[in-house]
């Protein structure tokens, strides 16, 4: 659609969020705040009615997942989330179920089913949600406290009868418990 191509000199401002996902390559992206590197595992995360351009480097070329949505609870999602209203430009590294979910969008568009907005929607949100918990969960991962928290999960998933303890949970597991 003509509202989506530019060139590069001119740039582009689109009317909608849009979320590219860089699997392979490396590249580069533009706003008026500031000019960003791409690499693989790259998100951008494009605003509505903001400038920016962005291109793959010649080299290396790039492979791109993307999805365009708007609405309301678009907004109220990124908005609520600094992650996402930070940076157009967010490092998550390679995840099949992110891309998985951009597979399932197109797989829906392509047939286009009575209700594929809904669940395409419903994808776009799963993706957001999981940009946002690999964000959160950086600073713990590889620590003690997120082996105590995949331990304690493992604890209660594979115990659903047991009538668990959370203080005693907590000093199997030996960390603090606080209410």
């Amino acid at each position: 659609p003509t509202g989506y191509h530019f060139n590069w000199s001119n740039g582009r401002i689109l009317q909608e969020y849009q979320i590219n996902y860089i699997t392979e390559g490396e590249g580069i992206m533009e706003t008026r705040d500031g000019n960003y590197t791409i690499r693989e595992g790259s998100v951008i995360l494009l605003h509505p009615s903001v400038w920016h351009r962005y291109r793959p480097l010649r080299q290396t070329g790039w492979t791109e997942h993307y999805v365009g949505f708007n609405g309301e609870m678009a907004d109220k999602i990124i908005r609520s989330s600094e992650l996402l209203a930070d940076s157009p430009v967010i490092q998550i590294g390679f995840h099949d179920n992110i891309i998985n979910c951009f597979q399932e969008i197109y797989n829906y568009a392509l047939i286009e089913r009575p209700g594929y907005h809904q669940v395409c929607s419903g994808l776009v949100v799963q993706i957001l949600g999981q940009i946002i918990s690999l964000k959160k969960s950086e600073n713990f991962r590889h620590s003690i406290i997120e082996k105590a928290i995949q331990k304690a999960c493992l604890i209660i998933r594979d115990n659903p009868a047991r009538n668990l303890n959370i203080e005693e949970l907590a000093r199997e597991l030996n960390v603090n418990y606080s209410m």
